[in-house]
């Protein structure tokens, strides 16, 4: 379900096997531009990952937040979405790339299947739908 207000702030929420997600974000302009906040819920409704971030024509920019089963996450973006946090040799070699790190830790999260070279954080990464607008 995807509801969208006159001032673009946009609500997003599904549901399926596995549990739910609930998403706000600021959608003006065609894209998502400016902050969000994505929330995944198990099957029994428990939160076990949220992104908050700030988009750019679709593009998660400068900085991400991930809290992850408890823990706090953070990334580091460049301007076009690309990752600019140190790379972990064994996720490379794994094809993978490492998107951010625990705050104040030594643990990260990572994306697999993906190059440091043409990976970008992006709306659908964190969980948005690109959406459309037809009027």
């Amino acid at each position: 379900m995807y509801l969208l207000a006159a001032d673009g702030t946009c609500l997003y929420g599904r549901i399926n096997d596995a549990g739910s997600l609930i998403a706000s974000a600021v959608f003006s302009e065609g894209a998502y531009n400016g902050d969000a906040e994505v929330c995944w819920y198990d099957r029994e409704g428990t939160l076990y990952k949220r992104y908050q971030a700030v988009l750019d024509k679709d593009i998660c920019v400068n900085s991400l937040s991930v809290e992850y089963e408890g823990v706090t996450y953070a990334g580091t973006l460049g301007e076009d979405g690309s990752i600019m946090e140190e790379q972990q040799e064994k996720v490379t070699q794994a094809g993978g790339v490492v998107y951010a790190y625990e705050v104040g830790g030594r643990r990260y999260l990572y994306q697999e299947g993906a190059s440091r070279d043409t990976f970008r954080m992006d709306c659908e990464t964190l969980g948005l739908p690109r959406l459309e607008i037809w009027e």
